[in-house]
Formats: C-alpha cells, structure tokens, sequence
C-alpha cells in the first residue's frame, strides 16, 4: 500500500517519503519517538510527582488566547526551541503552530528571527524546524508515534 494513501509512512526507508519531503527514516523515526516519549513519560512522571500536573495548568493558562492567539503563542515558542537547542520542542512547538493555522512562511521566519538571536547554532536547529515542518504537514509517523 502506498504510505501517502494510508497517511502514515513506513519509516523503513520509504522512496516515497523520503523523495517528497527530504525526510529520511531516521528523522521519521526520531520524531516518532519524541512524540511516544513525551505521552509515555509524561505520563509515568505524573504518576510520580505533581509537577508535570502544575506544568501542564501552566502551559494552558500561558497558551490560552488572549492578546496574542494562540498561533501566535506557539510561533513565539518555536523561537525561543530553536534558540534552546531543544528538538522535542521544537517539534512540537511546530506542530502546534501548524495545527493552530501558522503558514510554512510564518514558520521559516520565525525561524529567521531564531537565527537572527542564535546565531550558527540556531541555524543548525533551524534545519530541525523544517524536518518537523514537513513531518507534521505531510502525516508521517507510525501511529504509535502519532
């Protein structure tokens, strides 16, 4: 079955994939397991300790719209990921932005202004941001990672 139909990828090597998105299996893989981890291990920390619990209210008070939307917000966000060095946030920081209507343009200026404060190393970062770009625009991943 072709992975594109099925709206996942195979993440072993899909040409499909692979050719229409410069994403290789190893990056799939990679995002696939930043997303598992952070629902998996968030998870077992809450049931350790309250402060994943207290972040979370945090982060719904602090994303919730207001003057600025919440697009807006997870642009901001993406930003200060990419100068953090922090790929599972900025993955999903990213994937937010998008789900939250930002624009591929919005995204690679955001990632200008990243650069533009971070220098060289934002910008390896920023190759990240656009990896997590076309992963999250193009439906890869294994549900699992999902």
């Amino acid at each position: 079955m072709d992975p594109k139909q099925a709206g996942t990828c195979c993440a072993k090597g899909c040409s499909v994939c692979a050719s229409e998105t410069g994403l290789d299996p190893a990056d799939i893989a990679r995002i696939d397991g930043y997303i598992r981890d952070r629902k998996t291990m968030t998870e077992q920390y809450s049931k350790r300790s309250k402060i994943p619990d207290a972040f979370a209210a945090l982060g719904k008070e602090a994303y919730a719209d207001g003057a600025l939307d919440r697009k807006t917000k997870e642009l901001m966000a993406t930003c200060v990921s990419i100068i953090v060095k922090c790929k599972p946030c900025i993955e999903h920081h990213v994937g937010e932005a998008l789900l939250h209507g930002a624009t591929e343009k919005e995204i690679i200026e955001t990632m200008d202004v990243a650069v533009s404060l971070g220098g060289g190393q934002a910008l390896v970062f920023s190759r990240f941001a656009l990896k997590a770009m076309d992963y999250h625009r193009n439906g890869l991943g294994t549900e699992e990672g999902k």
